[in-house]
């Protein structure tokens, strides 16, 4: 079975890649790139600049984990002080937490 393509995927999920990073460290440099790149392959990404596609009046905090859970691909942009991040932290224990859901299904 081959993966599936960007627009494939989108059925099941709300965004491809869901893309995690501590903000200080690349917001404006590499995590900017890599969206301009995804958008023009037409690869829905979602990251926490996103939050207008969150619903009018969610919680920011757990529409942020919903999209976590919502996307086909989890990316970690790892730098010095992602490990600091409990943002970063809390995305990922999600994360973690949806696949294993997926795998026991």
């Amino acid at each position: 079975m081959t993966n599936p393509t960007p627009s494939q995927s989108s059925w099941r999920s709300k965004h491809d890649i869901f893309i995690s990073f501590r903000g200080v460290d690349v917001r404006n440099t590499f995590v900017d790139h890599m969206c301009a790149t995804l958008r023009r392959k037409r690869i829905k990404s979602f990251r926490d600049s996103d939050v207008e596609d969150l619903g009018r009046g969610e919680n920011v905090e757990e529409g942020i984990l919903r999209a976590t859970g919502g996307s086909s691909s989890y990316v970690v942009a790892l730098t010095r002080n992602c490990g600091s991040s409990v943002w970063c932290s809390d995305e990922l224990v999600k994360k973690m937490h949806c696949g294993r859901r997926k795998t026991a299904t």
